[in-house]
């Protein structure tokens, strides 16, 4: 019976319903346990944790109250770090500064208490706020090697490089076998475009062999310091050793296809699957590719090679069904999208067929479904497009009064155009092709995140555009919390990806997205004279809102930007967006994504 069991018991009972999720549970047993022991410290905490995972969040606040009313020594400092993450929720930021602090205060020596005060600091008051938060707590530790640690990550996070590997140099001086942070100077090194980035994954993966990031990580050093055949050459003696390292595969494929080498990015593949012939993960990754570098033709041949398509397992028929389907062969699609359970469809792909198809209604309801049940940012892509042709009411509120685009020229972009041209061209010079997975056609991208680098024409540029994008997020529309774009937070924000792309004679970028983004960007560098000059030919012009044809939608682009020298185009990620191709000539652009610190 419940009034046997004691109040440890019923307490860790409470507290178990919490952690697997079962808030009102967790209460009940609570409000038992308090009308028998009273109002202790701990069993109001967990009360207010427990309405704080209900959403109830004022009555949460006022249980979080009551415990800091009551406690007595020795106290605990998660009530105040638990309070103050409820507050900053609430929009006290404030009082969730106090209480961080307070949180802190009392156990300094707590590194996850630590962390997630200067994850605050960052939040609400930018980069140079947590780097003096840190400065004080590595001050007051200064031989706390995870301390340190936490302090590299977060100059790596903040594209700091230089002050990053400061940082990892003094604690490999603590101690110089420490995995993660031999790990971590190698990929500063590599991203960084400095030091002697295979020596240290060499050493990194000295130290932890097994691990298949660094042995990524080395294979792209040798590729950045010694050409394609030296990093192919690693590749195959650990695909040798390791055949189901399916990222090592991909890795492979692309190296292969970006030097120009398109037989020895498919050979590959075949040779992996000949050795794996039931590894259905690395099928899927080969049909996938192949798709991208050779056509859906010919990556619907080779899975014939293994069996009839309706045989093949679930996860490749998932895959099969969006190849067949941008083929035009929507009877064999249907086939094929039927044979799977309702779980095994992959509901991009799904709603990618319907359209093609026309069946713009059931697409619009399973897209909506992830959309706003799951704020899925794949489907409020294909919402958004939907909305636009059917004609939608809601469109005007998606579309924001056309506020959510904007661009900026950039007054001293000159200053530094000359210098910035010719380090670009410097890092596109050993790329022959465009990768087979990206949207450019006829040209070249960078590898690695680009704003990482210590060049200093890359860390002016960081410096130059920083103004230009909080203008233009402050400019947006108030926040919408039902928005897809306008419902996040704004007041700090992070470059999530950046990269350069230069394309010549006729190239031009596919429509796509980029769903992991915020918002995404355009800054030309440099131009060729071959440009269009007005909307009505607007040769390699940027297209924002046209879907990719293999959609067979005729839906014109919602705006059209105009390429300038120093000009940075900023828009929502999860908008189509794409160019037109331009004559003769090279276009060199740089391009990022940004979002909000979480």
């Amino acid at each position: 019976m419940l009034s046997s069991i004691s109040p440890n018991d019923r307490f860790k009972l409470a507290k178990e319903a919490l952690d697997s999720g079962r808030g009102e549970e967790a209460l009940d047993q609570l409000l038992s346990l308090e009308a028998i022991i009273g109002q202790h410290i701990a069993v109001v905490h967990l009360q207010a944790l427990a309405l704080r995972s209900l959403q109830r969040e004022a009555e949460a606040d006022a249980k979080f109250l009551l415990a800091r009313r009551i406690e007595q020594p020795p106290f605990d400092p998660y009530v105040c770090a638990n309070h103050a993450a409820l507050q900053e929720k609430l929009g006290r930021i404030a009082d969730a500064a106090k209480s961080f602090d307070e949180a802190w205060n009392r156990a300094p020596e707590r590194a996850d208490l630590g962390m997630a005060r200067i994850r605050f600091i960052h939040r609400q008051f930018g980069e140079k706020a947590a780097i003096a938060a840190f400065d004080a707590m590595t001050a007051m530790f200064p031989d706390s090697t995870a301390l340190r640690h936490q302090y590299a990550l977060f100059l790596q996070k903040i594209d700091q490089t230089a002050q990053a590997l400061q940082e990892t140099d003094r604690l490999l001086s603590l101690n110089p076998k420490l995995g993660g942070p031999l790990h971590l100077k190698a990929r500063l090194e590599l991203d960084g475009g400095c030091g002697d980035a295979v020596a240290s994954y060499m050493a990194a993966k000295h130290h932890d062999p097994s691990d298949f990031s660094v042995t990524q990580g080395l294979a792209a050093a040798i590729w950045n310091r010694d050409g394609t055949e030296s990093a192919l050459h690693f590749l195959d003696q650990e695909l040798e050793q390791q055949p189901e390292w399916l990222d090592g595969w991909r890795l492979r494929a692309r190296i292969a296809w970006q030097s120009g080498q398109t037989d020895e990015a498919l050979s590959g593949y075949q040779r992996a699957c000949s050795r794996l012939p039931i590894n259905d993960m690395l099928w899927m990754a080969r049909l996938e590719d192949v798709a991208k570098m050779e056509g859906y033709t010919k990556s619907i041949e080779i899975a014939l090679q293994r069996a009839d398509l309706l045989d093949l397992p679930p996860l490749l028929r998932g895959a099969l069904a969006e190849i067949t389907s941008a083929t035009g062969d929507f009877k064999k699609a249907d086939a094929l999208f039927e044979s799977l359970d309702g779980q095994q469809v992959p509901h991009i792909n799904y709603i990618r067929h319907l359209i093609r198809k026309h069946q713009y209604d059931e697409a619009l309801e399973i897209a909506e479904h992830h959309a706003i049940q799951f704020n899925d940012m794949d489907s409020w892509v294909y919402v958004w497009t939907l909305w636009r042709v059917l004609e939608d009411p809601r469109l005007d509120w998606l579309n924001a009064q056309d506020r959510l685009v904007t661009y900026v020229d950039l007054p001293d972009f000159h200053l530094l155009q000359s210098q910035l041209a010719q380090k670009l061209n410097h890092l596109h010079g050993k790329m022959t092709q465009n990768p087979f997975d990206q949207s450019p056609r006829g040209g070249t991208q960078t590898d690695g995140h680009l704003f990482a680098r210590i060049d200093p024409e890359i860390v002016k540029l960081r410096s130059m555009i920083q103004d230009a994008i909080m203008q233009a997020v402050a400019d947006l529309p108030p926040v919408d919390q039902t928005h897809p774009f306008l419902s996040g937070p704004r007041h700090t924000l992070r470059y999530t990806g950046s990269w350069s792309i230069r394309l010549q004679n006729s190239g031009f970028h596919e429509a796509h997205y980029h769903s992991q983004g915020w918002m995404s960007s355009a800054l030309y560098v440099s131009l060729p004279y071959t440009l269009g000059t007005s909307v009505d030919t607007a040769e390699g012009w940027l297209e924002l809102g046209k879907p990719p044809n293999d959609l067979g939608l005729d839906l014109e682009p919602l705006a059209l930007i105009e390429p300038k020298v120093g000009r940075l185009a900023l828009f929502p990620s999860i908008l189509w967006h794409g160019t037109r191709p331009f004559p003769a000539g090279e276009r060199l652009t740089i391009a990022f994504d940004i979002k909000a610190v979480e």
